[in-house]
């Protein structure tokens, strides 16, 4: 009789301990759930930027405008095509009779092995956080007007710049901020040390092997890459997907240009945590970092002004061109 009274109390112990293991993997996944709700309805209430969009094909017939008119130094690529059938486009300004080989003292001509600088600006991976800027930066920059020498001192050093001002066309002609399939493209990156697997979409995927296709093709090194967003007012920078901070110089390049941002425009700086208060995976920026190890950020603009910014939006970026 003991005995049945141990095999029943094991038994009821065993059922017990199974409940309770169920009951805490539920509260788990009800805390998750909750989390990622909250992100959602966080990223809807401040996603919208409030500056009235201008039609993509205005956009884009100005960038093949301006690589026409700058053909020396200007080339207006399609790199993919989105879910609908847009085209994915990027103007790509460099100076096209830069050559990598250097005279020495005696007048023999040597390649250099260094590699390139290459900077990265994009805009509009959601849709409805049009800021107006990056779509304006390149005809800023190449204004006869107005010359740049930090601008042109870049792009004499063998730099090339890549301006997309609009990564995700279907989801900025709708006016939302997820593609034609309703993913949220700055959560289908590749973040090898989160153990995700992204680019499932059209768009990331297009804009990730264009990238590394030139960076092998060209020898380049990808010092920047800058993904303009609204509408908090801050710049974030990795890691998004943990809690683990930058260290090193890693985070010295980093805290640098969040001193140009926190001088010119009075922004706060850090990691998603720092500024939004919650962690993602899967984000743009987290992928560039990882890949390719210099300096990768987000821009989040403020609602409904940042577009009477762009002089500031100049001198930032003619203090980063000066540090690379």
């Amino acid at each position: 009789m003991k005995f049945k009274a141990t095999i029943a109390g094991s038994i009821l112990i065993f059922w017990l301990m199974l409940a309770l293991g169920g009951a805490a993997q539920s509260a788990g996944l009800f805390a998750d759930q909750l989390a990622e709700k909250k992100v959602e309805a966080y990223e809807r209430i401040h996603g919208e930027s409030g500056i009235k969009r201008r039609p993509l094909a205005t956009i884009y017939k100005e960038f093949a405008d301006l690589a026409r008119a700058e053909s020396q130094r200007a080339d207006w690529i399609q790199y993919g095509t989105s879910g609908s059938g847009k085209p994915l486009m990027a103007l790509k300004v460099h100076k096209k009779n830069f050559t990598s080989v250097q005279v020495d003292l005696i007048g023999n001509q040597q390649a250099k092995g260094e590699s390139r600088p290459a900077i990265l600006i994009s805009e509009g991976i959601h849709g409805n956080e049009y800021l107006h800027i990056t779509d304006r930066l390149p005809f800023e920059f190449m204004s006869v007007n107005q010359p740049h020498t930090e601008f042109e001192r870049f792009l004499g050093m063998g730099g090339i710049i890549y301006f997309v001002p609009v990564m995700n066309p279907d989801g900025y002609s709708a006016g939302r901020r997820e593609n034609s399939a309703g993913a949220d493209l700055n959560r289908d990156f590749t973040i090898q040390a989160a153990g995700n697997t992204g680019f499932r979409q059209t768009e990331t995927k297009a804009i990730s092997q264009f990238i590394a296709s030139e960076v092998k093709g060209q020898n380049l090194r990808v010092e920047v890459s800058m993904e303009y967003h609204c509408c908090i007012g801050g710049l974030i920078h990795p890691w998004a997907w943990t809690s683990e901070p930058l260290t090193g110089e890693t985070l010295e390049r980093h805290r640098e240009v969040g001193e140009f941002v926190s001088d010119i425009f009075n922004y706060r700086y850090g990691t998603v945590s720092d500024i939004l208060g919650y962690s993602a995976v899967g984000g743009s920026d987290d992928y560039y970092l990882e890949t390719y190890g210099r300096r990768a950020f987000s821009f989040e603009g403020s609602r409904g002004i940042e577009e009477q910014r762009l002089k500031e939006h100049v001198s930032l970026w003619n203090r980063i061109f000066n540090v690379l």
